[in-house]
């Protein structure tokens, strides 16, 4: 197969796994906004599990809530009465006067949610994928196909699958060089508690399975019928059908061929069998050439939009793959239009997860949108604009039936966090202010912007010195019932202005102009408090304590994602802002909406160091899976909510895309305050940068490049026209441009050098974080191997707790002669509580024997050899080894531990089989060829102080490896 996409000159941007076994929550991505899949290797065959936005979040389609039951004389009551009582722990959390049902009873299920999945498709392969000599699947975003190769001895399997884009269809194409290497093609439905009748069908080469589906709430949301159907085309398939399952052999000659897969979703009363293998006939009357080219087509134009290149290439990678994630899974063709992307996207593989994948309203939906203005695809937002307008009926009920005013209740469907409608009609006016397009601010932005303030035109009250009192309400997820929270003040400001600078631009009723001009004037200063240990900060509302903990970054609404305190803030509101920041990030749970927030914050106070500090500290060193997308769980850290709940399958997180994409897209351009600042956060750490069309607010595209500390290049496309207030290399320039025109700038120091052209490195990356934890964006043999030293010896993150690894023991087995070696460049050095330093390694040699004061070594150093290969790094160029078997003792006091083994020889094959009696056994699969190493931890559990016994012995005539074994105390 040809490559499928040309080079271009900002480098590729694949992730590249080069080792099988592909986990399900490291499946790749791939999607046309509403329909798609996640590509993974698993369980010896190849899978795409399918899904489709209006099927998933059909049984949480609900748009209706009812209105509060609350009397908001009594709450405000409640409220002042735990504000005078300084040990109610209301202080800390609204809830316990909102619902002190929720903390009465003994305990809570949260057993998660189930949502409809489409079904699993497999290829399953004559000889087992873990045995390939090579092995290589490889996402590239910016053509948006994934190809995997697999070789055997005797055969060569190569994959290549895509959503066409236009024809709502998967394409998996394969193409084998020796016969027999496919043995079938499976595809299985998945179960769902919502199923109320399945049939399934087959005739020629297609196949399909149609379901109907209940609602979660009959009332609110119809019965579905959905059918995933696929289509062979290349051999005649001859399909057997099960319960729940469809399969096709394939012939040993079909060296050749093309599966084409889809899911139409419709009410019941529609067809959708006859839908689905509509599509199917249309892809198959275009063929895969053309559907290629198309596919093609499309992402070369989205790419063309906007790129970046950094001298980081991580950071780089991790933009182009979450913008490309965002592309796929955005909402955009979904009829049902309430749940937009949702909290999972199209990511979901497997039930129950941890949600349910619906609109949440108090910073994921937002987050999730945030960063594709300034990424120059403001059309990725449409499915937010669209959604939200499905719920203005609702919540002028709600404004009308709880508060008895008019407009649109800001709360719905959160009871009393006001902030939730202004913030989500920032989007909206983002949408304007990044097009300026009049007609998308009269027609979508303008009624609901409008309607939110008319809203709070009757809620607002005045206290005696006639400034305003938003009571009671309260900040997500945090804090007190009280007065005035700092993210609803920030957001109404920025509402009441773009509402009155609608409105004059619209022509308008003055009027109400006017009135909002007056309820701007009157809005109360932000809350401000004092601590010792951050000094004077933003207060989370006027009733929060100055140190409360956080849940949400939502005090920093102010600096980010809106400017009221930016650059040309007083020196006073900086440090103030930079004070916030540090009392955030210290009192902020590590969490999947946070990092990004935090970062953005940081990079609009001119804090690149720090922004890029955050982003990898506070996010990517916990939440990163291997394909680049970030989740609630992964091997190194667990959402404070999941930590109680039942085990759970958490799929990647929507908000992540959006954040990540929208910190980095911080550090190079920001326009929010009225002037467009040109690398205005870069980190000292980078020697370069360069952006292609970023957009920026007024419809601006910049392009720019910033080398050895400045900005080098500036280009300004005008596609609304007017005047650019540009600010580079800290010196305002103001440019004025009619629709279409483009200014290049000449900058000092520039004229003689060229652009920097950049080579983006191939294969998995590995990137080294502040705090030593690596992280890796794809994995092969030695991603996989330094991911599991880490994951044995770092901290694990149990929601906002860290618990440290009780290292007991670490042995280095090999020769004895071996100079001294530099453990730290392979394993990081442990430090407990910052100044407790952790186990160093005991060398182990054949000569090496048990004795009780020892308390560990051979039983017996007959038939051991030790040799050291001097690489491929100081903990696998050297083992003890041997071809017959031989027993390490080890005094182990009663308890529970894990047991880290390392094993493999770098020059000659190996196979080992590991053993402890009564506690366990273990070997790999099959031998390790030359150059590879096998990493396994193992459970035991000890019940009395004794000597544990640990037999090695070699594996049908092979001899066994033995380089490295550590031991960590499980408490």
């Amino acid at each position: 197969m040809k490559p499928a996409s040309p080079r271009r000159s900002f480098g590729s941007q694949d992730l590249v796994y080069r080792v099988s076994g592909t986990r399900w929550d490291e499946a790749l991505p791939m999607g046309d906004g509403c329909f798609g899949a996640m590509m993974h290797e698993e369980e010896g065959a190849f899978q795409w599990t399918l899904n489709h936005l209006d099927l998933y979040h059909a049984p949480w389609n609900i748009v209706e809530f009812p209105s509060p039951k609350f009397d908001l004389r009594d709450l405000a009551r409640q409220a002042e009465a735990a504000h005078r009582d300084l040990r109610h722990p209301a202080h800390q959390y609204y809830a316990k006067i909102l619902n002190p049902q929720e903390f009465a009873g003994y305990g809570t299920i949260r057993r998660g949610a189930r949502l409809n999945l489409g079904g699993n498709f497999r290829i399953e392969t004559r000889r087992p994928v873990a045995d390939a000599i090579e092995f290589e699947q490889r996402l590239d975003p910016l053509a948006a196909t994934v190809d995997a190769r697999c070789r055997w001895e005797r055969g060569e399997l190569r994959l290549r699958a895509y959503v066409a884009h236009g024809n709502r269809t998967l394409v998996i194409e394969a193409e084998s060089s020796a016969p027999g290497l496919v043995r079938r093609l499976v595809l299985r439905q998945i179960p769902s508690p919502y199923r109320a009748a399945s049939k399934s069908g087959a005739e020629g080469a297609g196949f399909w399975f149609t379901d109907a589906f209940r609602p979660l709430n009959p009332k609110l949301s119809p019965k579905i019928r959905a059918t995933v159907a696929g289509e062979v085309l290349g051999f005649r398939a001859r399909v057997r059908r099960g319960e729940g399952v469809l399969s096709a052999a394939v012939p040993k000659t079909a060296r050749k061929f093309t599966v084409l897969l889809t899911i139409a979703v419709d009410e019941s009363r529609k067809d959708s069998t006859a839908a689905a293998r509509r599509t199917l006939a249309d892809a198959r009357a275009r063929g895969p050439l053309e559907l290629r080219r198309r596919h093609l087509r499309h992402w070369r134009t989205f790419w063309s939009r906007a790129r970046i290149a950094l001298s980081d290439p991580f950071l780089e990678r991790l933009w182009h793959l979450n913008l490309y994630a965002l592309a796929c899974s955005n909402g955009e063709g979904a009829r049902e239009k309430a749940q937009a992307a949702g909290l999972n996207g199209l990511w979901d593989v497997k039930n129950p997860n941890g949600w349910g994948s619906c609109w949440y309203w108090d910073v994921n939906i937002q987050q999730t949108y945030w960063s594709c203005f300034t990424a120059n695809h403001p059309e990725l937002a449409r499915p937010f604009h669209e959604g939200l307008r499905e719920y203005v009926p609702a919540a002028k009920r709600w404004a009308r039936e709880f508060y008895e005013a008019r407009g649109i209740a800001a709360d719905f469907p959160l009871p009393l966090s006001h902030c939730v409608w202004p913030w989500c009609a920032q989007i909206l006016w983002w949408g304007w202010r990044y097009s300026m397009d009049e007609s998308f601010l009269r027609e979508t932005a303008w009624p609901v912007i409008r309607e939110v303030l008319v809203f709070f035109e009757d809620f607002t009250r005045y206290d005696r010195r006639g400034r305003v009192v938003l009571f009671p309400s309260i900040s997500p997820e945090q804090g007190p019932l009280g007065p005035n929270p700092t993210i609803l003040l920030a957001a109404l400001r920025y509402l009441l202005q773009a509402g009155i600078a609608a409105s004059a631009r619209l022509g308008e009723n003055r009027v109400q102009r006017r009135q909002w001009r007056r309820l701007l004037a009157r809005l109360p200063p932000l809350p401000v408090g004092a601590s010792a240990e951050f000094g004077e900060t933003l207060r989370d509302s006027e009733w929060a304590a100055p140190t409360l903990p956080l849940a949400h970054p939502s005090l920093l609404m102010p600096i980010y994602p809106l400017a009221e305190i930016g650059p040309d803030a007083t020196r006073r509101m900086r440090r103030l802002a930079r004070n916030t920041l540090r009392y955030v990030e210290a009192r902020q749970a590590i969490g999947t909406f946070n990092f990004g927030w935090l970062s953005g914050a940081a990079s609009r106070l001119g804090l690149g160091d720090e922004a890029a500090r955050i982003l990898y500290e506070k996010g990517v060193a916990y939440l990163l899976r291997p394909n680049g997308l970030m989740a609630e769980e992964t091997d190194r850290y667990i959402q404070n909510c999941h930590v109680l709940s039942d085990p759970l399958y958490h799929p990647s997180m929507m908000e992540c895309c959006g954040g990540i994409v929208g910190a980095i897209n911080e550090m190079l351009l920001q326009s929010r305050d009225g002037k467009v600042r040109v690398f205005p956060a870069p980190p000292s750490s980078w020697s370069h940068a360069r952006f292609h069309r970023l957009l920026a607010e007024g419809a601006w595209e910049i392009s720019a490049e910033w080398r050895d500390g400045r900005t080098t290049f500036v280009e300004i496309r005008a596609l609304a026209g007017g005047v650019c207030r540009l600010v580079v290399n800290g010196r305002a320039i103001p440019i004025r441009l009619s629709a279409g025109g483009v200014r290049r700038l000449a900058l000092a120091g520039a004229a003689s050098r060229p652009p920097t052209r950049k080579r983006s490195p191939d294969g998995p990356l590995c990137y080294t974080t502040p705090s030593r934890r690596r992280v890796f964006l794809g994995k092969d043999a030695t991603c996989e191997y330094l991911r599991g030293l880490d994951n044995f010896l770092f901290d694990y993150q149990l929601g906002d707790l860290p618990v440290p690894r009780a290292t007991k023991y670490k042995f280095d087995f090999g020769p004895a002669n071996v100079s001294r070696k530099n453990y730290a460049r392979v394993v990081p050095q442990q430090i407990f509580h910052e100044n407790k330093i952790g186990a160093d390694f005991y060398r182990v040699s054949p000569n090496t024997l048990y004795t009780p004061i020892l308390r560990y070594g051979w039983e017996d150093s007959r038939g051991l050899e030790a040799k050291d290969r001097r690489g491929p790094d100081d903990l696998r160029r050297d083992f003890v080894g041997g071809h017959g078997s031989a027993i390490f003792r080890l005094d182990l006091p009663r308890g529970q531990y894990q047991f880290l083994f390392l094993t493999g020889d770098a020059r000659a094959e190996s196979w080992t089989e590991i053993e402890a009696p009564d506690a366990f056994q273990w070997r790999p699969r099959r031998p390790l060829r030359a150059g590879e190493f096998a990493l396994e931890v193992l459970p035991a559990r000890r019940t009395t102080d004794s000597v544990l016994r640990i037999v090695l012995r070699g594996v049908r005539a092979r001899p066994w490896r033995l380089n490295a074994l550590m031991i960590n105390r499980i408490p």
